[in-house]
């Protein structure tokens, strides 16, 4: 099966990314955040065919059994704004119950197990179930942490990762208005400008951190690899997805340009969940936020440069 892991930062549209993936006729997408291939990755290859309670105990410390809630309820919320009245339900139907027993089914039938067995026995059977055919190119939201992806590409050596890059006031922007909307209740600004300003500077710092490690993997794995900023997808979304459909070896489609889930559009009371609302950048920084930005981002870039110095004289 062919992995196209999607990353980045909180905030950083990476959702909005799988959502233009959707549809594809090569590919199925996994509409909720649940990580299993990274904890999979950490599965040793065994011969002893008849115990799944290692590969349980992975499972369960990713958010694969968010599956399991999304079976009962019929479904998962996408929040178009931070309003209630923006809010879809994207009805996914299928009983999870039965989908756990056909992939073991499948999983007791296999010489050996190792994370590329295992993962595939899982999908292949979560694609079944879900959209009723098999598909050999799976699409899902990865890992952020940056460290966890030498071994997941020891394990899954011909994924694509492209991660999701986006301006920090950006990133800023979504992640104060998502706090309305998962909070529900209106946002309380801090007074303390002390409190405010470490907000944004810890922010900042760590955003640079970690795109200049994103930037070592796609050194390190060329192939593997690949940084797409969220502002180029939202002002050349066709030039873009072409490119980034050549890059992880897939036919250009017209569905590619469109944000939906499971085949349902993600639009609704005129507004999409491509470019509207949670896109844009309309919460407006204070004087210290926009201080502490620039600082952070600084800082770390002197941090990392340090950092990569004293890696390179071991």
């Amino acid at each position: 099966m062919r992995h196209i892991c999607l990353t980045g930062w909180n905030g950083c549209g990476k959702s909005v990314l799988l959502s233009l993936f959707d549809g594809h006729s090569e590919s199925f997408v996994v509409a909720t955040h649940e990580k299993a291939a990274f904890s999979l990755a950490k599965f040793k290859e065994t011969y002893n065919l008849k115990d799944t309670r290692p590969i349980r105990s992975l499972l369960s410390k990713s958010k694969y059994y968010n599956h399991e809630l999304i079976s009962n309820d019929n479904g998962i919320d996408f929040f178009i704004s931070n309003k209630v009245e923006d809010v879809i339900k994207v009805p996914i139907k299928f009983d999870f119950y039965s989908f756990e027993r056909e992939w073991v089914s499948r999983l007791l039938k296999m010489k050996k197990w190792s994370p590329t067995i295992v993962f595939d026995c899982i999908y292949s059977q979560y694609c079944q179930s879900v959209f009723g055919q098999e598909k050999n190119t799976v699409v899902y939201l990865g890992e952020k942490n940056i460290s966890e992806y030498k071994p997941y590409i020891h394990s899954f050596p011909t994924a694509k990762v492209l991660i999701v890059t986006r301006s920090i006031s950006g990133i800023y922007a979504t992640l104060s208005k998502r706090k309305l909307t998962y909070e529900n209740k209106k946002q309380e600004e801090s007074k303390n400008k002390i409190l405010i300003f470490i907000k944004a500077f810890l922010l900042s710092f760590k955003i640079s951190c970690y795109e200049k490690m994103a930037k070592e993997l796609t050194v390190l794995y060329p192939d593997n690899f690949r940084v797409v900023s969220f502002e180029s997808i939202l002002s050349n979304t066709e030039i873009v997805m072409q490119n980034l459909a050549a890059w992880v070896e897939m036919s250009f489609e017209k569905c590619l340009l469109y944000p939906t889930m499971h085949g349902h559009n993600l639009e609704i009371n005129g507004k999409s969940y491509l470019g509207t609302d949670n896109d844009k950048e309309t919460y407006k920084l204070k004087k210290a936020e926009k201080v502490a930005i620039k600082l952070g981002y600084m800082f770390g870039n002197i941090f990392f440069s340090i950092k990569t110095f004293f890696k390179s004289i071991r």
